[in-house]
């Protein structure tokens, strides 16, 4: 069943690409390299009632940066979760640490990812 962005989600998801952590930001800068290779990768993208921080739509895969803001919400992720899964996308959860630590090898990881599944040469 398709579950489009509702009006909410998407207002949200446009002020949250204006204020997103330090971690999320150097991998957007990764990830928009990554279009001259073909891989579109949306950040902060409003997918049925739920914000992802970044969605590769092709590829249907969703990657979530946790820090602080996931801390004591472990119920309420693991919901969102089965729900997206449910509706056919996978999800790769990275730490913010790891993230902001080398940002090119989460990057380097979520792109191979990508590519595994669209058929791509690595």
């Amino acid at each position: 069943m398709k579950r489009d962005a509702t009006p909410s989600a998407k207002t949200f998801a446009r002020a949250n690409r204006r204020q997103m952590p330090k971690a999320e930001v150097y991998l957007w800068q990764r990830f928009r390299r990554m279009r001259d290779n073909g891989i579109v990768i949306r950040r902060q993208h409003a997918i049925g009632p739920f914000i992802v921080d970044f969605a590769c739509i092709k590829a249907k895969i969703i990657v979530e940066v946790d820090g602080q803001s996931h801390e004591g919400r472990e119920d309420y992720d693991k919901e969102r979760e089965a729900w997206l899964v449910s509706q056919g996308w996978e999800v790769i959860r990275l730490s913010n640490e790891a993230t902001w630590k080398d940002p090119n090898s989460a990057a380097d990881f979520v792109c191979q990812k990508i590519m595994v599944k669209l058929g791509m040469d690595i």
